[in-house]
């Protein structure tokens, strides 16, 4: 909950900003709107921690968005 009180006589101007993450193995894929793919490109079965991979991460979307943010923290 959160409670905003003003005490000057002034205008005033704010914003409240909510942010959700979710591990990507708990999202389901859905068959319309947007998708987001991501592919490990030239794994190996010897890798070890530590090993540089290259990630493909392909958006595709069925319409125009204003705004679309992928954050791949791997």
């Amino acid at each position: 909950m959160l409670t905003a009180a003003k005490s000057s006589d002034v205008t005033s101007w704010g914003a409240i900003y909510s942010q959700f993450t979710q591990k990507s193995s708990y999202i389901k894929p859905l068959a319309e709107g947007l998708s987001v793919k991501r592919e490990i490109i030239g794994k190996e079965a010897g890798m070890t921690v530590g090993d540089k991979v290259r990630v493909r991460i392909t958006i595709k979307a069925e319409r125009d968005f204003d705004f679309v943010e992928v954050v791949d923290k791997r």
